[in-house]
């Protein structure tokens, strides 16, 4: 494969990106981190039901996630 072969194979997957990036970096910048303190504020006040320690760490582990998908 020619250096030029690959320059154009780069071009083309940046172009078909869309909108994706900018939803996933919406999701764990903004919504996530407010969910997740929303969470944590929960739970250290003490008022929330058990399960709510769940939600946080799934919470958690789905930023983790939506962040790894967006830097790959």
């Amino acid at each position: 494969m020619t250096s030029l072969q690959r320059q154009e194979e780069q071009k083309s997957q940046v172009e078909l990106t869309g909108c994706m990036p900018l939803f996933l970096w919406l999701s764990w910048m903004a919504v996530g981190n407010a969910v997740l303190f929303l969470c944590a504020a929960l739970v250290a006040k003490g008022t929330a039901p058990p399960a709510m320690d769940i939600i946080f760490f799934m919470v958690a582990l789905g930023l983790i996630v939506v962040r790894y998908v967006d830097i790959t």
